[in-house]
């Protein structure tokens, strides 16, 4: 009798177990459940785009360095390449797409007209290549040099130690290995595939050149160290 009592006391005094609150947590948790599938299904097909993109590319630059079919043209230094620009005064030289990711640069000039221009994939540079990604963020620097231009790679400091652009700097298709000054008709190439064209560039004769070159060699270590930055590049 008493423990009757106590059963029916005790139920009488328990909160009543809502079936509709409990159906909520289960859609709630369903839910969440579905929202991070659906964000992990995302991430994983970015990722396999990404992928399959970066591994175009490297069939693509595979092909034109191993010689197979490629769509990217085959360049060559000659006078028909392009046709060599009027350069107006203040202008050192023009540099002059000739191959890029982005089919709209392709033919675009870009005048050199200021002391140092850089060369980039990132907005701060003066000449930018935002959507060729083997380019560096900072990757090369045109030094103008008594009417001559300097070219030279952008060192970038990272945990102190010294670090070049990841896919390279070339001239007439040779590693840049130290700044050279460059030739009217020389080819330029930054990372894979961008390739630029020099133009325009003032003659200069013999002794001024010798000069030149002698007060190069002597502050190359300082040339080099002015162009050495912290970060990535």
């Amino acid at each position: 009798m008493h423990i009757q009592a106590f059963s029916c006391l005790l139920a009488n005094s328990l909160p009543p177990i809502s079936f509709f609150a409990v159906s909520m947590d289960v859609w709630l948790a369903a839910g969440s459940g579905f929202v991070l599938l659906v964000g992990i299904f995302g991430w994983l097909t970015r990722r396999k785009q990404k992928q399959e993109k970066d591994a175009a590319r490297e069939r693509l630059w595979q092909e034109t360095v191993h010689g197979g079919e490629s769509t990217v043209p085959d360049v060559t230094i000659s006078d028909n390449t392009l046709p060599t620009p009027d350069t107006s005064q203040g202008v050192f030289g023009v540099l002059t797409v000739v191959t890029s990711d982005n089919p709209q640069t392709i033919g675009q000039r870009f005048e050199i007209t200021k002391p140092v221009t850089r060369l980039g994939r990132k907005a701060d540079n003066d000449i930018v290549f935002h959507k060729d990604s083997p380019v560096s963020r900072h990757h090369a620097v045109i030094d103008e040099r008594g009417g001559n231009l300097l070219f030279s790679e952008v060192i970038t400091l990272e945990d102190g130690q010294p670090r070049r652009p990841v896919y390279g700097t070339f001239v007439n298709e040779k590693p840049l290995d130290s700044p050279v000054f460059l030739k009217n008709g020389d080819l330029l190439r930054l990372g894979k595939r961008v390739r630029l064209r020099v133009d325009g560039l003032k003659v200069v004769d013999d002794s001024t050149a010798v000069i030149t070159e002698s007060t190069f060699v002597e502050d190359q270590t300082t040339n080099l160290s002015g162009h050495v930055q912290k970060g990535k590049i």
